[in-house]
């Protein structure tokens, strides 16, 4: 009876003799134990592995690290160049042959050309949107990006107000201006206590009641600037917007205050204004909260028969008055369109809705005088055919 392999040692080699393989001693890597065990069995009994012998001569390819062992003979598991897939008849070299492991690398390649459609959408905007990635994090410059917004946000709420900048630009213009300022002693004090910002304090009162005291029978504007949370949004805004808007206001016949500005002022603060000089209407212009994309947003805030202790509901708002937002002309064209509307029905805040037709206005770039359409790219309709 033939000697067979122990199951426990060589129990995987059970297969018939390859013809083309050669004795067992050439399959093994010259192990001496396992020479001296299939040298005792026939040929057709000689266990063989999966791969065959390699033929004479350098085992690796081109671009691959060697496949052979010892003695020239192939690694388990491993096909030698000469058996991978070639070419298609009639395709030339590279069209349908490349091998499996070239596949993935092709995907990966493509992948990382190709367009992504979210692209498009950051020209429309500021959002932070089609950020890429770097492994399973943000690109370093998508990071360095968020910490610097991040740092413009926090630098305008601190930013101090510099009224006497704003007062200078409003004097060479021919407008008065009063300096006031709310309840909240400083920066600190306004950011911890809401409620004071929303109230002036005694000095700052008491200058209104002298004022309206000097000039009875009462104003039909109270035009109102408060540095808000961001005195940024002031700086750059303010003077521009309320040359379009004390023009129009002008048109329409309305006596106009001086323009009162408030340090550490707050939304409600004007609704105290108004009232001490006994205006008809108020607005207030005040730096709204920074975000991370626009840290120098100007709010409008619009108040029908202002006096202490209204609320929101009482008021109109019109937001992000910028040349990246809301353009001054369109903010001036719907708060006039509001208080013509207040005026008429004796009405401001929720029960008070903007209708106001968008027209096409001037634009508010510099070195840009064109017309341009105002309104909502995502809302107007197709272009009439002609």
């Amino acid at each position: 009876m033939l000697h067979q392999p122990r199951r426990g040692r060589s129990g995987r080699h059970g297969h018939p003799a390859d013809p083309a393989g050669g004795r067992g001693d050439q399959l093994h890597h010259g192990h001496p134990r396992l020479r001296r065990h299939h040298a005792q069995l026939p040929d057709h009994l000689v266990p063989r592995r999966a791969v065959r012998q390699a033929k004479p001569g350098p085992a690796s390819c081109a671009g691959i690290r060697s496949l052979a062992g010892k003695n020239g003979h192939l690694h388990p598991g491993r096909r030698p160049c000469a058996l991978r897939r070639q070419p298609a008849a009639g395709l030339p070299s590279g069209a349908g042959a490349s091998s499996m492991s070239d596949e993935p690398m092709n995907e990966l390649q493509d992948s990382a050309t190709s367009a992504n459609p979210w692209l498009e959408l950051r020209r429309l905007t500021p959002a932070r949107i089609a950020l890429g990635r770097t492994g399973t994090s943000l690109p370093t410059s998508a990071q360095l990006d968020f910490q610097a917004a991040h740092a413009q946000a926090r630098d305008a709420v601190h930013l101090a107000f510099d009224h006497a900048a704003i007062s200078a630009q409003l004097t060479e213009k021919g407008r008065e201006t009063l300096l006031l300022h709310s309840a909240a002693a400083d920066r600190d004090s306004y950011l911890q206590r809401p409620d004071l910002g929303r109230r002036l304090n005694d000095e700052s009162a008491q200058t209104l009641r002298d004022y309206a005291a000097a000039h009875p029978g009462g104003l039909d504007l109270a035009i109102v600037v408060a540095d808000g949370l961001s005195a940024l949004a002031v700086h750059r805004h303010a003077v521009p917007f309320l040359i379009r808007l004390e023009e129009q206001a002008r048109a329409e016949g309305w006596s106009l205050s001086p323009v009162i500005m408030v340090e550490q002022g707050r939304v409600a603060v004007a609704d105290e204004v108004g009232e001490l000089l006994g205006a008809k209407m108020v607005v207030i212009l005040i730096g709204e909260r920074p975000g991370l994309s626009s840290p120098d947003s100007l709010g409008l805030y619009f108040t029908y028969a202002p006096k202490v202790g209204l609320n929101d509901a009482h008021r109109n708002c019109i937001s992000n008055v910028r040349l990246e937002g809301l353009s001054y002309g369109m903010a001036a064209h719907r708060l006039l369109y509001l208080m013509r509307e207040a005026c008429r029905r004796q009405i401001s805040g929720v029960n008070l809705k903007d209708e106001a037709e968008l027209q096409t206005l001037e634009s508010d770039g510099a070195g840009d005088h064109s017309d341009k359409p105002i309104g909502n790219f995502l809302l107007d309709g197709p272009a009439a055919p002609h």
